[in-house]
């Protein structure tokens, strides 16, 4: 027969878990024996506490097996009526006990009750079985331990997206606010270009547009988190949606000195897909783009078919990404920093990338990046096309 035990270092207690072998012959008498002797008798419930077993502490503080007589081992541990049934009707003589381990520290037992002193030879058996039992035990707390810092993770994560999601909502009221003040002082004041005050107001518009684009990215990366985005898909000409993406982009772009070039391989294709959130990705790669792309830079924006794919790919002239960065680029809040130092230093929350990650892929699709350092990026992303 064989007793799996647990230990509890801080109440140094040892706790029954699991017998083995209980249905052989000769045990199974001693234990009906011994249920009519004791009623409430229940060979599980039973814990040692091992201040008043030094016997058996000895051998959980030194981690090695111990060899002892049934009677020597039981004795304070359960009624000595238990230990008579077991040694009269059971035949149990030796207990060979054998220290459980995890990461150096005793963690329980397996104690194997026989009806004769152990040989050599069963002594390794059982130190064997006993290792694989503890290689199994310390797997398991292990695999516990990561399953209660992924629950934490996850715990956070959906505390800090429902903190953004609050703080994005609270905010959106007072910015388009402050904007629609904005735009209604530059009416009534009529500035002249060039001024003062004219580049002073211009600034605070840039300021509260940028604010309310953050505000929006920050609103959207929450309800993705949460899963409650929901795509409205029609057929939706792609040629079309990506000019307007990129008309939306151009005046940066000018601002810049950069050149855009479009090229459209089907003018006619359409594509089942919700334009709202693929021009959303579209103008996220081209944003991107115009930020790292230095001044007098080019960017090409390239649709085509492939096989069953759509292909939509965004290429720029940034200087390049270094290749141990390029795994992190589509994380939220990453912002890769390209080498051409000609690039002004990166703003935004960094989540352009991850958005547009996380819509390509309710479609169905993937997105990736390649780059080229010292030359430039191109992010692409497919979609089906059927």
């Amino acid at each position: 027969m064989v007793v799996l035990s647990w230990f509890d270092a801080t109440t140094q207690t040892v706790r029954f878990a699991e017998w083995s072998g209980m249905g052989s012959g000769p045990v199974l008498l001693a234990i009906d024996a011994a249920k009519k002797l004791i009623p409430d008798f229940n060979p599980i419930d039973i814990a040692i506490d091992l201040n008043k077993h030094p016997f058996t502490q000895s051998t959980y503080a030194s981690g090695n097996p111990l060899l002892a007589g049934f009677e020597e081992i039981s004795q304070g541990i359960v009624d000595h009526r238990i230990v008579d049934l077991g040694v009269n009707i059971g035949g149990l003589q030796s207990v060979y006990l054998c220290p459980l381990k995890s990461e150096g520290q005793v963690i329980g037992s397996l104690s194997f009750l026989l009806a004769e002193e152990p040989s050599e030879t069963t002594q390794r058996i059982c130190d064997a079985f006993s290792q694989q039992a503890s290689l199994t035990a310390e797997n398991i707390q292990l695999l516990e331990r990561e399953r209660n810092e992924v629950a934490e993770l996850q715990e956070l994560d959906e505390l800090k997206s429902e903190f953004l999601s609050m703080v994005s909502h609270q905010l959106k009221t007072p910015i388009t606010s402050i904007k629609a003040s904005v735009e209604l002082f530059r009416e009534i004041q009529e500035f002249q270009p060039n001024t003062p005050q004219s580049r002073l107001v211009d600034s605070m518009g840039r300021g509260i547009v940028s604010l309310e684009a953050l505000v929006n990215n920050l609103l959207e990366f929450a309800r993705l988190k949460s899963a409650r985005v929901h795509l409205e898909t029609e057929m939706a000409n792609v040629g079309e949606l990506v000019r307007s993406a990129v008309a939306l982009v151009t005046p940066s772009a000018e601002m810049k000195d950069q050149a855009i070039h479009v090229d459209i391989e089907d003018k006619k294709l359409k594509v089942q897909l919700d334009k709202h959130r693929i021009s959303q990705v579209v103008l996220n790669l081209l944003n991107n783009a115009n930020l790292y792309t230095p001044r007098g830079g080019h960017i090409t924006v390239q649709v085509k078919s492939e096989g069953d794919q759509l292909a939509v790919s965004v290429k720029d002239t940034c200087g390049g990404i270094p290749k141990n960065e390029l795994p992190r680029i589509f994380q939220a809040y990453y912002r890769p920093m390209p080498k051409s130092k000609a690039t002004v230093k990166a703003s935004g929350s960094g989540l352009g990338l991850a958005i547009a990650k996380s819509l390509v892929e309710l479609h169905g699709g993937k997105i990736w990046a390649e780059s080229t350092e010292g030359a430039g990026c191109t992010f692409t992303f497919h979609l089906p096309k059927g």
